[in-house]
């Protein structure tokens, strides 16, 4: 005990924890390498809201350098517009206790350029729910922001198209159902949309024009995108019948349409006129008769009587 002249060595054999230790070192580094080389931007912010650490591609996506933005707000990166909604967001999925969760709000560029964002995050807690930081994947989706909006308006200005034309436009699956119908049925054939959707066309067709029109159906069904065209009668709501012109395309194989696109258009006007130009000669004949006849009594019965 004086001149340590016997040792007393303890081993302890650490092969399992030196295992461990280089998978855990291994996984950190693979986890780091995905992390720094993601092309979304990838941020952790503190309970208050601080960030704590940057991907370094922060930089080219944002303008803002590490030493800038690290201790810093996460609420300098967005726009003063949407600040307030996205606290409000954020705060609300706090207290309900949520573990993801997305937000998509405009993104703020150091030299002051506004690019839309989706935002990714999970919110990690300790053993008694209390948040202890966020982590964040952001990606930029300005392009399909615009995609959608351009999408929205194109939608708008068919929507207005179809809304506001004089002529009808419906959806008809291969069975004759009504799918979908503008408008502008009402002020063809008193229906409303409502009252017609998922009703069977046929019960609206004139008898006298059901054959050809289940034939002219049955042709266009046989190619994809073929077209027919017919004229009939269909029943107003009001009990008369109204002249139809219509023109059916199969869209049947189109995936965002999946149905026979419809056009019709109200001949009523024209089919009278046309009659009353069929008649027109034989009326004109029936006057010219009726005229000679005139005459020939009034020679008859005057001229005649007078000579």
């Amino acid at each position: 005990e004086h001149d340590y002249s016997r040792v007393l060595v303890s081993i302890i054999d650490i092969t399992d924890r030196n295992l461990a230790d280089r998978a855990l070192r291994e996984s950190e580094k693979r986890y780091r390498d995905l992390v720094e080389n993601i092309s979304e931007v990838y941020f952790v912010c503190d309970d208050h809201g601080l960030v704590v650490y940057c991907s370094p591609n922060f930089f080219s996506e944002t303008g803002y350098a590490l030493k800038d933005i690290v201790g810093q707000p996460f609420l300098r990166l967005i726009a003063p517009e949407d600040r307030a909604r996205v606290i409000k967001f954020y705060r609300a999925r706090t207290l309900d206790e949520t573990l993801d969760t997305t937000c998509e709000f405009r993104g703020r560029h150091k030299d002051g350029r506004l690019t839309w964002v989706e935002q990714s995050t999970r919110i990690i807690r300790d053993p008694f729910g209390k948040v202890r930081e966020f982590r964040n994947v952001v990606r930029n989706i300005t392009d399909r922001k615009h995609a959608q909006g351009e999408l929205i308006s194109r939608e708008k200005r068919f929507r207005a198209l179809i809304e506001e034309s004089s002529e009808m436009i419906a959806l008809v699956d291969r069975e004759g159902i009504l799918r979908y119908t503008g408008p502008s049925v009402t002020k063809v054939l008193g229906y409303t949309p409502e009252e017609l959707i998922g009703r069977n066309t046929f019960g609206l067709i004139h008898r006298f024009d059901l054959n050809s029109i289940k034939a002219m159906l049955e042709e266009i069904l046989k190619e994809p995108s073929k077209t027919g065209n017919a004229e009939i009668r269909i029943r107003h709501k009001n009990g008369s019948w109204c002249w139809i012109e219509g023109v059916g395309k199969n869209l049947l194989d189109e995936p965002a349409v999946n149905a026979v696109v419809v056009n019709l258009r109200d001949i009523t006007d024209r089919r009278v006129a046309e009659e009353m130009l069929r008649q027109l000669p034989i009326r004109i004949i029936n006057a010219q008769e009726t005229e000679r006849r005139r005459v020939a009594r009034d020679l008859h019965d005057s001229v005649n009587q007078i000579l």
